[in-house]
C-alpha cells in the first residue's frame, strides 16, 4: 500500500506499506469444498484446524486461508473461512472468483482497499502519525497520535492550485468555451500558446514550480481533466499531475439513478495519486463547507480525501458504521439484505404511516416562531436505541418497557445497538 506522509519539515514522502487485505466466507459443506478448490487447497476441509494458516497459490496470486470465529451482527459469533490476500492489486480479482461459487455468504470483501487499510491502522486524512520506515522507504510500522474525534486540530499548510476557465462558472459541457487560467496564492495567469503542446507545458511549470497539494478545478471531473488527458495523448506530452510520476490517473465514469421521481446525473471523477484534485462543481460538501468541511468529513469517516468529495455525507455516515464494526471485530456482510417481516394491510397502517403535516392556515401573519427539531433521525435513533440488530430482539421480548407504543415492535433495553453507538459521537460533536 502507497502511503502519502507530510513530514514535520515540509516533505512530502511517498512510502509503501506491506499490508494484505483480509476476507470472510461462510456456506454449507460442499460451498466451502467448491471454494477450498479454487483457492487451491484442497487439504482444506480435512487437515485444517482453527487458527492454523496455510499459504495456497492455486489462485494467481498467493493468499492464506484458515478457518476462524467472526462476530456476526444478527447471529452472534459464527464460524468462517478467512483469506488473506498477498498482493492488495489482486484482491478484486480474487472476489469476482469466489462470488461464482453458489451457496457461499462473504463478508469484509466490497470495502475500498484504501478505507480498509485506513481502518485496520486506525489511521485518517491529514491525522498525526508515528511512522518507523526503512532508509528505501518501507514501512515497518505506523501508529496514530490522535483521535480523528478530537474537537480541536491543527491542518497542516496545504498548497492549493486553482484551475478553471475564464468568466463565470458556466458548465463547459453545453457549449461554454473560455482560456484556462491557473492560480497559486493570489498570483494567477492565463495558460495560451500556439499549439495545445504550448498549453500542457505552460500548466506543467506551474505544476513543477508550486508543486501543488491540491489541485481545485472548476467542471475538472467532466471537462477539465478528459480533455486534459486527450491533449497529453495527442501531444506525446506527460503533464506532472501526480506526485507519483509512474502512476496512471484514476478515473470512475459518471452515472444516472432514479430518486424520488427525478433522474439524477453525477459526473465522473479524475484522481490523483500524491496529490488531491478537487472538482468544486462535483463535490456537494465542498459546495456546502469548502475545504475546513471536507476534510472533517474525512477524518471521522476515515476515507479518502478525493472519495469523500465526491459522495454524500450519508456515505460519510455508512463508513463510521463500518469502522466501529471493523474495530469490534463485527463481519461486515456484502450484498446483504435483511428483508422486512411480512405485515399485514391494517399494520402497514399503523406502522408506515410516514409524517404528519398539518394543512396551514391560509393568510399573512405576524410574529411567526419555528420549532425545528434538530437532526431528528440520528438524535431519535440515538436516544431509543434503533439499530438493525435491536428491533425486535430475542432478549427482551417480554420486556412490557421495551415495547414501542402503539405498535407490535420492541426495542432492546440490554445493549446498544451499533448505529446508536455511531450517532451518539456524531450528535456529541454537534
Amino acid at each position: 500500500m502507497a502511503v502519502w506522509l507530510l513530514a514535520e519539515g515540509g516533505a512530502r514522502l511517498r512510502l509503501v506499506h506491506p499490508w494484505s487485505p483480509r476476507l470472510y466466507y461462510a456456506g454449507a459443506p460442499a460451498a466451502l469444498r467448491q471454494a477450498a478448490a479454487l483457492l487451491g487447497s484442497a487439504a482444506l476441509r480435512d487437515s485444517m484446524s482453527p487458527g492454523d494458516p496455510a499459504p495456497r497459490r492455486g489462485v494467481r496470486e498467493p493468499v492464506t486461508v484458515r478457518r476462524t470465529k467472526r462476530q456476526d451482527l444478527l447471529q452472534g459469533e459464527v464460524e468462517v473461512v478467512e483469506v488473506t490476500v498477498a498482493d492488495p492489486p489482486a484482491f478484486p480479482r480474487l472476489v469476482a472468483r469466489l462470488a461464482r461459487v453458489d451457496g457461499l455468504t462473504f463478508y469484509n470483501c466490497d470495502i475500498p482497499l484504501p478505507q480498509m487499510y485506513l481502518y485496520e491502522r486506525r489511521l485518517f486524512p491529514l491525522g498525526r502519525c508515528a511512522v518507523e520506515a526503512t532508509p528505501e522507504g518501507t514501512i515497518r510500522d505506523i501508529a496514530p497520535l490522535e483521535s480523528p474525534w478530537e474537537a480541536e486540530y491543527t491542518v497542516p499548510p496545504l498548497m492549493i492550485l486553482r484551475l478553471r476557465l475564464d468568466g463565470d462558472p458556466v458548465n463547459p459541457n453545453h457549449g461554454h468555451r473560455a482560456v484556462l487560467h491557473v492560480g497559486v496564492d493570489g498570483e494567477e495567469s492565463a495558460l495560451v500558446g500556439d499549439t495545445p503542446a504550448d498549453l500542457l507545458e505552460a500548466l506543467d511549470r506551474w505544476l513543477r514550480r508550486y508543486d501543488p497539494d491540491i489541485i481545485l478545478t472548476e467542471w475538472g471531473d467532466s471537462f477539465l481533466m478528459p480533455r486534459l488527458r486527450r491533449l497529453m495523448q495527442l501531444c506525446g506530452r506527460p503533464l506532472s499531475l501526480n506526485r507519483d510520476g509512474g502512476a496512471g490517473m484514476r478515473t470512475r465514469r459518471p452515472r444516472s439513478y432514479m430518486t424520488y421521481g427525478q433522474i439524477v446525473y453525477t459526473a465522473g471523477g479524475s484522481y490523483l495519486r500524491g496529490r488531491w484534485h478537487l472538482d468544486t462543481a462535483n463535490s456537494f460538501t465542498y459546495e456546502e463547507a469548502e475545504l475546513p468541511g471536507l476534510l472533517e468529513l474525512a477524518r471521522l469517516g476515515r476515507m479518502p480525501v478525493q472519495h469523500t468529495a465526491r459522495t454524500s455525507v450519508g456515505t460519510t455516515i455508512t463508513s463510521m458504521q463500518l469502522d466501529q464494526a471493523y474495530q469490534e471485530g463485527i463481519l461486515i456482510p456484502w450484498r446483504k439484505s435483511r428483508p422486512e417481516a411480512f405485515k399485514s394491510g391494517s399494520d402497514l397502517l399503523l406502522t408506515d404511516r410516514g409524517g404528519l403535516t398539518y394543512t396551514p392556515l391560509i393568510g399573512a401573519y405576524e410574529r411567526v416562531g419555528e420549532l425545528d427539531f434538530a437532526a431528528m433521525y440520528p438524535a431519535m435513533m440515538s436516544r431509543y436505541n434503533i439499530s438493525q440488530e435491536t428491533v425486535n430482539c430475542a432478549c427482551c421480548r417480554d420486556d412490557p418497557a421495551a415495547r414501542v407504543p402503539g405498535i407490535p415492535h420492541h426495542l432492546c433495553r440490554r445493549r446498544q445497538g451499533l448505529i446508536p453507538r455511531v450517532l451518539g459521537r456524531v450528535l456529541d460533536r454537534r
